[in-house]
């Protein structure tokens, strides 16, 4: 058993989170840049703690890259 076999569907199939997605009820989306080359940078906010974070994600494009 895999870390992702409890997870729904869409949350296992979905690989960009867009604008406005709230994320495992704990994060909203309200920006994203994907201007660099290697991560998808989020800007966030903690539903709960009312606080903006950033988190940066590997591109798939790359993590599946062999030569890394």
């Amino acid at each position: 058993m895999g870390p992702f076999n409890n997870l729904k569907d869409e949350q296992v199939e979905k690989i960009y989170w867009e604008i406005g997605d709230v994320i495992e009820g704990i994060y909203r989306a309200w920006k994203k840049d994907e201007s660099d080359e290697i991560a998808v940078i989020y800007f966030v906010e903690h539903l709960g703690w009312k606080k903006n974070l950033i988190v940066k994600s590997i591109k798939p494009e790359i993590s599946r890259d062999e030569k890394l």
